[in-house]
């Protein structure tokens, strides 16, 4: 994507303010839509909020983890990254 073609928002503080700056910036700049790029986390509430603003977004999700990985007895055991995760999961 060619770097002219990339807007950024950086001064909300919530995923609402981005998506009434965001609308704002559109408005000035005559833009009709854009790529929606947060974790996939954060993709239903962040693309129900853009929606409910009036911006066409387009989901792009990025963080994405994948992998092939042998699972053991030990993954199902707490540990600070499940913990995280949960937080994270709940929090949503």
């Amino acid at each position: 994507m060619p770097e002219d073609a990339i807007l950024l928002e950086s001064k909300s503080a919530n995923t609402y303010q981005n998506a009434t700056r965001t609308a704002d910036v559109m408005s000035r700049q005559d833009l009709d839509g854009v790529l929606l790029v947060p974790s996939p986390l954060h993709m239903p509430r962040a693309l129900a909020v853009f929606w409910s603003a009036g911006i066409r977004a387009v989901p792009a999700p990025t963080d994405v983890q994948v992998g092939d990985r042998n699972h053991t007895v030990l993954d199902v055991l707490p540990d600070a990254g499940v913990l995280a995760g949960s937080t994270a999961a709940i929090r949503e």
